[in-house]
């Protein structure tokens, strides 16, 4: 095939296919679909939101309603308030920086530097939280005062939790990895 010929087999191909102005290119791509980024961003939105609903539902709640000992129930209340409001405070910082990636105006090795510096630091993050999370439940497992039942339901209670938080973090990986690609 001679050059010429190539070319008129790659216009003739390209002549077969619609070529959707800009604007029209957007609109389909807007319909029913997200991106990973979007993705992100409305999973670290849901976090952030549910980390401050937690922490304020902490103290309205679990403060007049305990089993444990007078003087720890403040303590208690106010251990599992922070955690949640730190969580929620990382998951908030986590959300706009990642709605803030925007890869329409942006490069590609700007949103992969971007989506991976994230990544990195939601990886930070969760070696803050964990050792927290571990502090709270041993905190709640001291003051539950040898109650074998309470103990095991804070027991099983981390475990689903634990569960549930790999499960997130799988996806939220799932979802960098996207991204980056």
């Amino acid at each position: 095939m001679t050059q010429e010929q190539i070319r008129e087999t790659w216009q003739e191909a390209a002549g077969r296919f619609y070529a959707p102005t800009p604007d029209e290119f957007e609109a389909m791509y807007r319909r029913n679909k997200e991106t990973a980024l979007e993705q992100l961003t409305k999973k670290y939105k849901r976090f952030s939101l549910l980390g401050l609903v937690m922490g304020i539902m902490c103290c309205c709640y679990m403060l007049p309603n305990m089993i444990f000992p007078e003087h720890l129930r403040i303590w208690i209340t106010l251990s599992f308030s922070a955690y949640f409001l730190i969580a929620s405070g990382m998951d908030y910082w986590l959300y706009k920086g990642v709605s803030a990636i925007d890869c329409f105006t942006m490069t590609v090795s700007e949103v992969a530097e971007k989506a991976m510096y994230y990544k990195r630091k939601h990886l930070q993050f969760i070696a803050i939280l964990l050792p927290l999370a571990f502090a709270v439940i041993g905190f709640i497992i001291y003051a539950a005062g040898g109650n074998k039942y309470l103990i095991a339901g804070v027991l099983f209670g981390a475990l689903v939790g634990g569960c549930v938080g790999y499960r997130q973090y799988l996806d939220f990986m799932a979802e960098y990895k996207k991204v980056v690609s």
